[in-house]
């Protein structure tokens, strides 16, 4: 198929190769100029029969031989042939803001022949911009060859004289454009006159790669990389990336990179005229995403580094373990440690104790991702059978804490109090009254035996005598004023005997009742 320009291979050209635009033509002048007969004999060739396609063109064996590669266009009224082959029609990338060179292949057909003339146009230039002749001597083969032409004449401004150079070879008259802008791209043609062979014209088609200026990266939030991170985010949040290449022709791919070789998104898509957008898209944030690199990289050539943009992702991780250690049985009046650790977390978990519901101070160590923390508890019967908890969380995400708890026993001796019973007052006793008493006890272990004491005089159950012994109480049956005196109880564990304060018993004489 043809380019923009109608250059097409022989074999493939169709009708609308005579439709070019004259834009597309490398000067003003009919290519070849005719000025030689077999030049004029073509014209006339083509215009008389018509000539639509190149399968109809059949001239004479000398003309077909020296036109064997011809592709014709037409501008307005006037036929224009072209002589473009895939040896002469070359094409040339070059990088804006850099240097570009553009070959002229020197072949003569007459051996020892040398070049007189040398002529570059370009695409909508009638006057040559770049021009130099031999024609004063006749030594351009030797290897001073340069020095016998004349001084090059432009038809670019004066200032613009620098910025060509014509490098001259045996093989080549190579154009140099020394600094290579967007309006360098075009069809240039480079003409030239032999002494003794026939003129030789070729075609260069330049085209400026121009890179993408900058890169950005920015998030669904509107937040930008700074200080070469970006976040922080959530684990387990979706995260939406864009990178946008600004500039660049023609538009540049833009690809993410991960941890610097694996490729995890190509698709671009152009949201607007110069710039190209990939999002990068992630479902959900997983463990293995924190502290990884992202690189957006964008190119449009391989004449020219990629542009880059690296960056670390900041993800705040929850912690995914959290685990106490230490005694489960202690002795009241001891001191125990207990040992909390928690790992995961990003930045490092905050730990923080609980005893029986409330708040305790421990000492943090901290290692890494991993925390542990140490807390001391000086043990009283009041912590047996207590919750201890250890709360770990990230101090970027408190609201998501993850705990762990264990519990301890605590041996404590027995507690012991003797007291009446409740529905008895003690000014009110009197003789013929049944009296009892209540031992209350709390041991751990559990006490293994209570007595009763009247006085010194261990209390025994005799049924005859009134006296009661159930469990942990003492019941006296119509009590005479000899049972008043101080009551108390004992209790025995493994740890200690503890006897209790006594509670003194007054019996009222029913004979002095009755005389009142």
């Amino acid at each position: 198929m043809p380019n923009k320009c109608g250059v097409v291979r022989t074999s493939e050209i169709p009708p609308s190769i005579f439709n070019v635009p004259a834009s597309c033509l490398p000067s003003s002048k009919p290519t070849p100029r005719p000025t030689k007969v077999e030049d004029q004999q073509l014209r006339y060739f083509l215009q008389k029969n018509k000539i639509t396609s190149f399968d109809a063109f059949k001239p004479e064996r000398n003309l077909q031989e020296q036109y064997k590669n011809l592709i014709i266009s037409r501008s307005k009224e006037r036929l224009v042939c072209l002589f473009m082959t895939d040896y002469f029609m070359l094409s040339v990338a070059g990088v804006a803001g850099q240097t570009s060179r553009l070959p002229c292949p020197l072949t003569p057909r007459s051996s020892g022949d040398v070049p007189k003339l040398v002529l570059w146009y370009k695409t909508g230039d009638s006057a040559p911009i770049y021009s130099q002749d031999g024609r004063s001597k006749h030594e351009f083969g030797s290897k001073h060859h340069r020095k016998h032409f004349q001084t090059p004449a432009f038809s670019q401004p004066a200032e613009n004289k620098k910025e060509l150079h014509l490098t001259l070879s045996h093989h080549s008259a190579t154009l140099t454009l020394k600094h290579t802008s967007p309006l360098s791209a075009g069809l240039y043609e480079c003409r030239v006159d032999f002494f003794r062979s026939p003129s030789h014209t070729s075609f260069v088609n330049l085209t400026v790669i121009e890179p993408p200026v900058r890169l950005s990266v920015v998030d669904a939030a509107g937040f930008e990389p700074r200080q070469g991170r970006l976040g922080p985010y959530t684990e387990g949040e979706p995260v939406t990336l864009a990178c946008t290449a600004h500039g660049g022709e023609p538009s540049p791919s833009v690809v993410w990179i991960r941890d610097g070789d694996l490729t995890i998104d190509e698709s671009d898509d152009i949201s607007s005229v110069g710039s190209t957008v990939n999002e990068l898209t992630i479902l959900r944030l997983t463990r293995d995403w924190s502290n990884s690199t992202l690189t957006c990289l964008a190119a449009n050539s391989d004449l020219v580094a990629p542009l880059t943009l690296t960056f670390v992702l900041d993800v705040l991780l929850l912690p995914v373990r959290v685990s106490i250690t230490g005694p489960t049985l202690g002795t009241a009046g001891s001191v125990v440690t207990f040992r909390c650790s928690s790992e995961g977390s990003d930045p490092p978990a905050t730990l923080s104790w609980r005893v029986r519901g409330k708040a305790h101070p421990g000492e943090t160590v901290q290692y890494g991702d991993a925390v542990s923390s140490l807390l001391l508890v000086n043990l009283t019967r009041d912590d047996d059978g207590a919750e201890v908890v250890c709360v770990a969380s990230n101090p970027a995400l408190p609201r998501h804490p993850l705990l762990n708890s264990t519990s301890i026993v605590v041996q404590y001796p027995p507690a012991v109090r003797a007291s009446l019973g409740p529905q008895l007052t003690l000014a009110n006793i009197k003789e013929g009254d049944d009296v009892y008493f209540n031992c209350d006890v709390r041991a751990n272990p559990p006490a293994s035996k209570v007595v009763w004491y009247h006085e010194t005089e261990e209390q025994v159950q005799d049924l005859s005598s009134g006296v009661i012994l159930s469990g942990e109480a003492l019941v006296l049956q119509q009590v005479l004023r000899n049972r008043s005196g101080s009551y108390r109880c004992s209790a025995r564990n493994a740890l200690a005997l503890t006897l209790s304060d006594s509670v003194n018993l007054k019996i009222k004489c029913e004979c002095f009742e009755q005389i009142l």
